[in-house]
């Protein structure tokens, strides 16, 4: 199943007046495809010419504002699959069919027995032994991280601060590996539909060749969310250039930067800098994501979902300059945290300078950017023009060349994804033997989404290398 055309170099032809000939198309067999586990939308070649789409974008009047249907139903199979997940039961657990003892306490004040445990979706239930009932989810509403902190010996809610145990250790370590696999199916599904949506979409972009082969520094206005702040107004700066750096600027020769105002062009504004992201830091993904809560399930009202992703969601390390007293946050991650997601995890703070009077603390639970739409153009086109670059300075999914497109490895948009009607990413034999025989670290930190992600993605390469024609 292709979901990305060949990102080849095709033969373009220059002529005067005119516009080149090649054209990205997305088949009639295609779309035909859209609703079942076949479908495959296409993402534009690099460089790649939508003369068919484009060229009479002037002439006739080509509406930015709304989503197509031909988009709507690319991404039905994704949006199908994201539906069964929030509905999918990962575990569940009573006192009736089982001997073993859970306890669980509520900021930090004494144990009480649990009665019963489920984790349904992105949501973890609990009821306690007096009847009473509780839920909270597994991933906040604008969180840059998951909600559940693992520990050896508990899982650690941070809103609400409850702290969930088990005499059975082996017991409360499946608990922990099924979380981390809800987390890992409810955003790699995202994963893959923001490569449908930037092939879909990207085919009646006027300007999409030059996003995908620009060399230049992007820069434009956007919303950041910082914790202790909200929702910021920023101007993001994307280094694309390879020049030398100012010797007032931290190292790193492509960078993702957020300031305040827009006074990037100074070398000294890093009094100006909210955070930012250098090529020495890790990135584990980046994807478009949806953090609107919901009763409703994508499948049921597919626009209204689409519409209400307005999100860009960055998984991994993020740089804070340390004299800005609202931004400070105590440091919980350790060495042995650096060295199990990356080898570049080893390239942390020490290794980016400060600037002339700054220093900078790594804060490893990503960050949330909302592009801003601009008159003309849908939500979706801004935030394709955002998060190409983005994906460029972080060299993910094989940008800055071509887009990885085969779901069997792991540096691409589309890894693992099922085909309809099975919307699991691990057969049942397979999960059998992650929760029995593979072991799971334990950070002491508040990293788990990072980790869940680059854990359960190595499980799956490893499923794929036994079996390529696992589906």
């Amino acid at each position: 199943m292709k979901f990305f055309s060949a990102l080849r170099k095709p033969a373009i032809i220059k002529r005067k007046n005119s516009v080149a000939t090649e054209v990205t198309e997305v088949s009639q067999s295609d779309s035909s495809r859209s609703n079942s586990s076949t479908a495959s939308p296409r993402i534009p070649s690099t460089p790649a010419s939508l003369a068919q789409s484009t060229a009479s974008s002037s002439s006739g009047q080509l509406n930015f504002q709304e989503l197509s249907e031909d988009v709507i139903m690319s991404s039905v199979p994704m949006m199908r699959i994201i539906s069964s997940q929030l509905e999918k039961k990962y575990f569940e657990w009573g006192r009736q069919r089982d001997t073993n003892v859970w306890t669980c306490s509520v900021n930090d004040q004494e144990d009480r027995l649990i009665e019963k445990i489920s984790v349904i979706g992105t949501i973890f239930y609990l009821e306690l032994e007096d009847q009473t009932k509780t839920s909270f989810p597994l991933i906040g509403k604008f969180s840059t991280d998951s909600n559940a902190v693992f520990n050896e010996d508990s899982i650690m809610f941070v809103d609400p601060l409850v702290s969930i145990r088990c005499e059975n250790n082996q017991l409360l370590n499946s608990l922990q590996k099924l979380i981390a696999l809800a987390l890992f199916e409810h955003f790699s599904v995202y994963k893959s539909l923001t490569g449908s949506l930037i092939s879909s979409i990207g085919l009646r972009m006027p300007d999409i060749n030059m996003i995908l082969n620009s060399q230049f520094n992007f820069k434009d206005w956007c919303d950041i969310y910082i914790p202790e702040e909200g929702w910021v107004r920023s101007w993001c700066h994307i280094n694309k250039m390879s020049k030398k750096t100012d010797k007032y600027e931290p190292k790193g020769k492509y960078q993702i930067k957020f300031y305040r105002h827009n006074k990037s062009a100074n070398p000294s504004s890093n009094a100006n800098l909210i955070c930012y992201i250098p090529d020495t830091s890790y990135v584990q993904d980046i994807f478009f994501y949806n953090g609107e809560e919901t009763t409703q399930t994508p499948i049921s009202n597919p626009t209204s979902f689409l519409s209400n992703i307005t999100t860009v969601k960055l998984v991994g390390d993020v740089l804070y300059p340390d004299e800005t007293p609202a931004l400070r946050t105590p440091s919980t991650s350790s060495s042995i945290t650096k060295q199990l997601i990356s080898p570049k995890r080893d390239v942390s703070t020490k290794a980016v300078k400060s600037s002339k009077s700054s220093s900078f603390r790594t804060k490893k639970n990503g960050v949330l950017i909302r592009p801003l739409p601009h008159h003309g153009l849908s939500h979706f086109d801004a935030m394709i023009k955002f998060i190409i670059p983005m994906m460029d300075v972080t060299r993910k999914y094989g940008r800055p060349t071509q887009f990885v497109a085969t779901t069997n490895e792991v540096d691409s948009l589309m890894f693992g994804l099922p085909k309809l009607p099975n919307t699991n990413y691990f057969k049942e034999s397979e999960l059998e033997t992650i929760i029995n025989d593979k072991q799971m670290e334990y950070l002491e930190s508040t990293e788990t989404l990072a980790y869940s992600m680059s854990w359960i993605s190595e499980l799956l390469k490893e499923a794929f290398e036994i079996n390529p024609d696992r589906y």
